[in-house]
């Protein structure tokens, strides 16, 4: 059964589905056979990418012992197993040349060395006989293993099976509850700039203000605020500003606050200091249409000097 990227060993019944293994993010089944009792079930699982067969041993509806099948070193991508009414259990395995027959029979293993074309793909057990499909540039076709096998080269092998009960406790990371602590989400935390930049200004005259701005933003993004500071050199005076956006709610609330000083070549300074609060927002009824609206009210005043007075 896949569920996710999960894939589990389960039985089905009218009762519903039991899982016997479950998956993780490193360990997946395949090709689940059982014995004609019922009482044992061999399938294939991946583990970090190593194929070989588990054997697990049922008791009642429980699980009560799992193994894995310990193959010679050179069976490797292991594929398709089936079983037949004898218990004989059979598989494919390939070294990147052709897939070939494997047969596990008490305790022994007979792997077939030599391949053959198209390579042998989900063998089963018919009628006497071992049939298999073959690959074949032409297409896929029924083919049946030869009575004679001394000239496919199998060898045989002891069978011995390994504990493989960690698997009956693998999980998931994604299983695991994670243990949180929560507290009340607090801005203030933010405050501190989270970059800065340099910043000049310049005329034909040459350097007007000289200084930095700095960013501040929380990370959901519920406030957002930039300030910023100059030297003004022909005024002798600073200017500042601060632009701040709270997202609080469902409408945002914008405001700005600035003092900055101008010096034309008239001979006075203008200094010009304001507020402002607004808000507004915008509804998309229909892909290509929106309606906006924004409210804003703002305080602005002038003062102007002689250059050299206050």
């Amino acid at each position: 059964m896949v569920d996710g990227y999960e894939t589990d060993i389960v039985t089905g019944n009218g009762d519903g589905m039991r899982v016997l293994l479950s998956g993780s993010e490193r360990v997946s089944y395949a090709s689940p056979v059982s014995t004609a009792d019922g009482g044992t079930i061999y399938a294939i699982a991946r583990e970090d990418g190593v194929s070989s067969v588990v054997r697990l041993s049922l008791s009642g509806k429980t699980v009560a012992s799992v193994e894995r099948l310990a193959v010679p070193a050179s069976l490797s991508w292991i594929r398709y197993l089936s079983i037949d009414s004898g218990g004989v259990i059979r598989f494919s395995w390939d070294d990147d040349s052709f897939y070939r027959l494997a047969e596990l029979e008490a305790d022994a293993i007979r792997y077939q060395t030599i391949p053959v074309s198209g390579g042998v793909h989900q063998p089963v057990s018919a009628g006497g006989g071992v049939y298999y499909l073959g690959n074949f540039s032409a297409g896929v076709a029924v083919c049946a293993f030869p009575a004679d096998r001394s000239i496919l080269g199998f060898e045989v092998s002891a069978a011995r099976w390994e504990d493989a009960s960690d698997l009956l406790s693998a999980e998931s990371v994604y299983d695991a509850v994670p243990v949180l602590e929560t507290a009340s989400y607090n801005a203030l935390a933010w405050m501190a700039p989270r970059f800065w930049l340099p910043t000049a200004s310049l005329d034909r005259d040459g350097l007007v203000a000289s200084g930095a701005i700095a960013f501040i933003a929380d990370p959901v993004e519920r406030l957002s605020a930039s300030i910023r500071a100059d030297w003004n050199f022909r005024a002798e005076a600073a200017d500042l500003e601060l632009a701040a956006t709270w997202s609080r709610f469902a409408t945002s609330l914008a405001m700005r606050l600035y003092d900055s000083f101008t010096s034309p070549s008239e001979g006075y300074t203008t200094r010009r200091s304001g507020a402002s609060l607004g808000a507004g927002d915008a509804y998309r009824f229909f892909p290509g249409s929106s309606l906006s609206w924004s409210v804003q009210t703002a305080f602005e005043a002038y003062v102007r000097s002689a250059w050299g007075q206050t």
